[in-house]
């Protein structure tokens, strides 16, 4: 069994058996793991968490306060929580805030019906 000390050396060893599934130019690949390595550099170099600094230079800038990292932080009738079959029965689909991984897809918008509909509209005009 491999163990592995600390975080920077488990990223060093995903980045050396993700660069070994196949050799350089001969097709391409999506990965996950491209956007959790963004995730991690965007806090090392600025010094924050991915989640505050995607906060405080996006979010905030664009006025996107019903976007965020914690679903259960919004009001209870302004959210959608994803579930999936397993086992025989419905299962609440895991929030991805404070994880490695949050980079790869982990900000939730929720937004007033209301709202919603009156820009569809607009759209639709």
């Amino acid at each position: 069994m491999l163990r592995i000390a600390s975080m920077s050396k488990a990223f060093t060893v995903l980045a050396i058996l993700k660069l070994l599934s196949r050799g350089p130019g001969l097709a391409i690949e999506y990965s996950n793991y491209g956007y959790a390595t963004l995730g991690r550099i965007i806090s090392n170099v600025s010094g924050t968490s991915y989640e505050n600094y995607i906060r405080r230079e996006i979010m905030i800038p664009l006025g996107m306060t019903s976007s965020g990292f914690d679903i259960f932080a919004s009001l209870r009738a302004r959210r959608a929580v994803g579930y999936r079959w397993q086992a025989k029965q419905w299962v609440r689909e895991p929030g991805m805030e404070g994880r490695s991984f949050g980079a790869m897809g982990g900000i939730e918008t929720v937004q007033a019906a209301k709202s919603a509909m009156r820009r569809t509209r607009a759209l639709a005009t």
